[in-house]
């Protein structure tokens, strides 16, 4: 019998991307202002005008919003709130791996107990064949003397 574990470490997570973008996400996500969609219309510049289609106007407020909603995010998410989102996440992850891995650790031993049962019931059944041996033995042995004494 052999076991076979595989750690699997979640590295998309153990990195500083991962960590403050997930911490912005748990921060930022359920706001509705940062769901709100782009507004339409001319795209912003962000250099000088090109075409008399790109409107200067439409960056400035493009920037304007951007750096509001930048400020809020950077103002809700702390070293503390990125810290117990990634705690989460990574409980999160270790209750997965347990249920999936769980079912299998406990199906294996539920083998190994059947296994060993079957090895007692086998004793157990050599036993009764040895004693059923001694006795026919033991038999033959009574009916031969039995047998001789009456010559």
């Amino acid at each position: 019998c052999s076991l076979h574990v595989t750690i699997a470490i979640p590295t998309a997570d153990l990195n500083w991307h991962g960590y403050i973008s997930q911490a912005a996400t748990a921060a930022c996500a359920d706001a509705r202002r940062f769901r709100e969609a782009l507004p339409c219309g001319p795209l912003p510049l962000l250099t000088n005008p090109v075409s008399p289609l790109e409107i200067p106007e439409a960056s400035d407020a493009w920037r304007r919003r951007f750096n509001d909603l930048w400020d809020e995010m950077r103002r809700s998410v702390t070293a503390d709130a990125a810290a117990v989102t990634l705690r989460c996440k990574l409980t999160r992850l270790a209750a997965a791996q347990k249920d999936a891995v769980a079912p299998t650790l406990l199906e294996a031993a539920d083998k190994e107990k059947e296994k060993e049962k079957d090895r007692e019931e086998d004793k157990e059944e050599n036993r009764e064949e040895d004693n059923v041996e001694e006795e026919d033995d033991a038999t033959k042995g009574e009916r031969q003397g039995k047998v001789l004494s009456s010559l």
